[in-house]
């Protein structure tokens, strides 16, 4: 009697696991057909709602059976349908092979199926035959060129570059010293002073050897006067002389000031004054004066009054110099001019060849309102799956799992549209984890979500949650704003950051919109978005 119960106990429990066991059929509508007509062609998956993918179909390698169109998976009770539209334009008889369903990484295959195609029987005696036309030649377009503008733009680079070195002459450092204006050179020379600190570190005499020579130096260039190998007392009565003639307007308080400077500096130079912090202070501020008050008193010299009292060899010099001066502004002019052509004509290819639409998806971005007020989408990313509307259908990302979290991640999806660049973009990450996962913290995911905008360089300047449920799952809605440095403009640009978080021990998904800060088209998009998700369990492919 046990016996009895104990096989009809294992009978029933085999009938159990046999009834649990997924099934996977495929039918067509019909298997005739004439050329050019079309099959509902499915496939069917009985006892599992979950972890399936449907194939791309594998058809006969020569091509006599086409796809003209995938539709979307129908989910009915204990069941799942995939439907795909088939054609043939080649008669005969063919074999649609047997296709492979994935279940939880488990492959199931379907049986294969017979198609005939017949042919259309032409009717040649009720139509007039005709001789066979001439050949029609097509208008040239601008698309026939097309690819003569990589060539013509590698040309342009080409020339560029060579201008660029037979224009430069290479230059020595105290030719490149000597190219730049006495003023400049001089402010140049006392802020990297400055950043040496000398005296902070107890080297007064360096730093006054050095403030000196600064001086005397531009002094030297700006008023084409020995200053270097001048005393004190030789350099402020050349001044006195300049100031006397008329030629230089310098104010006696500010000659003072130089006097005072130079003298001063010659003591501690000889280790006979050693000056005080204020002092110190003093006496750099007041060569940053005298510098300035020269360059304001000096008259800037025209090209005649250059020339003017010159004679012979003096007067050829002068005219170089001129002439120098001269073709160094051609040469700026046509590199700047060249630049600019260059960037025109790459700006306008790209527009050309690749289309404003190419521009948009990749560079520029469309604009939010255009968004907006266009056309929208509905569709299923990842798993665990996650179903919104969205003004651009999202692009898949390719993501490998780092080696060190393959014990805890089985598989991770990335869909984005958009980039901080173009100040608006959508992201959806979705995340499955492995059985080694025993708790999963929401408050985590966020400091996740919010490194992967720090790691695109932006700044988290403030963050609010708030706990909402979506089809009465627990799920976070942060706010975040942002300050973005965009490479292109080299502008800080202020952005808001919309994230929905949601997830279990099994997997976890992640919803972003950002936007700029003041854009209410943005705006609207990221709660039009946020209102439309839906979140669900089967895995999409």
């Amino acid at each position: 009697m046990k016996k009895i119960f104990l096989h009809i106990f294992l009978c029933i429990g085999f009938t159990a696991i046999a009834q649990n066991q997924p099934k996977v059929t495929a039918k067509a509508d019909t298997t005739k057909i004439r050329i050019g007509e079309q099959i509902n062609y499915e496939i069917t998956v009985e006892q599992a709602e979950t972890g399936v993918i449907f194939p791309e179909l594998q058809l006969d390698s020569l091509g006599h059976i086409e796809v003209v169109e995938s539709l979307n998976i129908d989910t009915l009770k204990n069941r799942l349908v995939k439907k795909y539209k088939l054609t043939s334009f080649d008669s005969g008889s063919y074999v649609i092979p047997k296709q492979s369903v994935f279940i939880w990484n488990q492959p199931y295959f379907t049986d294969s199926i017979r198609i005939d195609v017949a042919t259309v029987a032409v009717d040649t005696l009720k139509q007039k035959m005709y001789p066979i036309k001439a050949i029609h030649k097509e208008p040239y377009t601008f698309d026939d060129f097309k690819s003569y503008l990589w060539w013509i733009l590698g040309i342009l680079a080409l020339l560029a570059i060579i201008l660029y070195f037979v224009l430069r002459k290479k230059k020595t450092p105290e030719e490149i010293i000597a190219r730049i204006p006495p003023y400049q050179l001089a402010l140049q020379q006392l802020k990297e002073l400055d950043k040496k600190q000398l005296w902070q570190h107890n080297k007064i005499k360096e730093f006054y050897v050095e403030l000196t020579e600064i001086v005397r130096n531009y002094i030297e260039r700006e008023l084409k006067v020995p200053a270097l190998e001048s005393t004190t007392d030789e350099l402020i009565e050349s001044i006195t002389d300049f100031n006397s003639s008329g030629s230089l307007k310098l104010p006696k308080e500010t000659v003072d000031k130089l006097q005072k400077l130079l003298k001063e500096a010659d003591l501690v130079k000889f280790a006979k004054y050693k000056p005080l912090i204020n002092e110190i202070e003093l006496h750099r501020t007041d060569a940053s004066i005298v510098v300035d008050e020269i360059k304001n008193t000096v008259p800037q010299i025209s090209e005649d009054q250059l020339t003017e009292g010159t004679t012979g060899d003096q007067l050829v010099e002068v005219k170089k110099i001129v002439q120098k001066k001269k073709w160094s502004t051609k040469r700026i002019v046509i590199t700047a001019l060249l630049v600019f052509v260059l960037t025109f004509v790459t700006i306008v290819g790209v527009l050309v060849y690749k289309g404003i639409d190419f521009a948009k998806e990749n560079i520029i971005g469309h604009q939010t309102k255009e968004l907006l007020e266009g056309n929208w989408f509905t569709s299923t990313y990842g798993y665990p799956s996650v179903t919104l509307e969205t003004p651009k259908i999202l692009k898949s990302q390719k993501v490998e799992v780092p080696a060190h979290l393959k014990e805890l991640i089985d598989q991770t999806a990335a869909f984005n549209y958009g980039s901080l660049i173009g100040n608006f973009y959508i992201s959806v990450v979705t995340t499955h984890f492995t059985d080694q996962v025993e708790t999963y913290s929401l408050d985590g995911a966020v400091e996740g979500a919010l490194q992967n905008i720090t790691a695109m360089g932006a700044t988290i300047t403030s963050t609010d949650k708030e706990e909402i449920l979506i089809n009465g799952k627990e799920a976070l809605k942060v706010k975040a704003d942002y300050i973005f440095n965009n490479p292109i403009t080299k502008k800080d640009e202020t952005g808001r950051l919309m994230i929905i978080i949601s997830g279990s021990k099994e997997g976890s998904l992640a919803v972003s919109i950002g936007y700029g800060i003041d854009d209410e088209a943005g705006e609207k998009i990221a709660d039009r978005i946020i209102n439309s998700i839906k979140l669900g369990d089967e895995a999409v492919e």
